[in-house]
């Protein structure tokens, strides 16, 4: 629910895929020395739902009209589901550093919903960008939700060698969000942001193969006071700045 703190007691916790969910104003907290870990065999864990590539490709709708730099409406074929308040992404366009099913958008914002009437959404900020039909223009459909407003403080992640995904943690689809006093550990790359804004990781530890990326559709991260280390088995490379348009 909306503003809601997730308290953790001290103890090891086993959770595979998905640790966390979307919302607004989470707040999840450990108290005392909480670790996260998969089962044997277990996957990524990823923060907010999501594919890295396609996931927020297949949950979207798409305008059916242009929108200019500084508009603060858009026209979409659908605005079933969507409520004021809500946040959501809008993309367009194809960075030449797509490959295959990994398409990386050219133009990317997050909006926040004012009103809606018909198929008009009405957002509080402007548009930074020509968001146009023959760039495939579209916006997160209202199923997928965001993690908004949100923390996650004191947690340590890890994994070991029985770890079958290729990344300790993604965070999909989030904005303004906080991971603070965290250490992630394992012997896969640490993880990866995708789909977000206005991230920070704060006072964080990694130790694995490679250290975080900003990867696909990210606009802006923070790393303030974060240090990597390599793991067991390392490409040695201590932060990721990849699929930028």
């Amino acid at each position: 629910s909306p503003g809601a703190a997730v308290d953790f007691t001290e103890g090891v916790y086993k959770s595979s895929v998905a640790f966390w969910p979307a919302g607004y104003g989470i707040q999840a907290r450990a108290l005392g020395k909480v670790i996260i870990e998969p089962p044997d065999g277990g996957s990524n864990y990823t923060f907010v739902g999501g594919d890295r590539e396609a996931g927020p490709f297949t949950e979207s709708i798409r305008l059916s009209a242009n929108m200019a730099v500084g508009d603060t409406s858009a026209t979409v074929t659908s605005s079933s589901g969507y409520s004021a308040g809500d946040v959501v992404m809008m993309f367009s366009g194809e960075s030449s550093n797509s490959t295959g099913d990994n398409i990386i958008p050219l133009y990317k914002q997050f909006f926040t919903i004012t009103g809606i009437s018909g198929n008009v959404i009405t957002f509080s900020e402007e548009s930074k960008y020509a968001f146009n039909t023959a760039d495939d223009a579209k916006i997160m459909a209202s199923t997928a939700r965001p993690l908004v407003n949100s923390r996650i403080e004191g947690f340590h992640f890890r994994n070991n060698s029985t770890f079958t995904g290729p990344y300790l943690h993604g965070i999909v689809y989030a904005y303004n969000v906080e991971v603070v006093n965290c250490r992630f550990d394992g012997y896969s790359a640490v993880g990866y942001a995708s789909f977000s804004d206005k991230l920070i990781y704060r006072n964080v530890d990694f130790v694995g193969y490679t250290g975080p990326s900003t990867a696909a559709g990210t606009i802006e991260v923070t790393f303030d006071n974060i240090t990597y280390t390599p793991g067991q088995t390392s490409q040695g490379i201590g932060l990721f700045i990849e699929e930028s348009p």
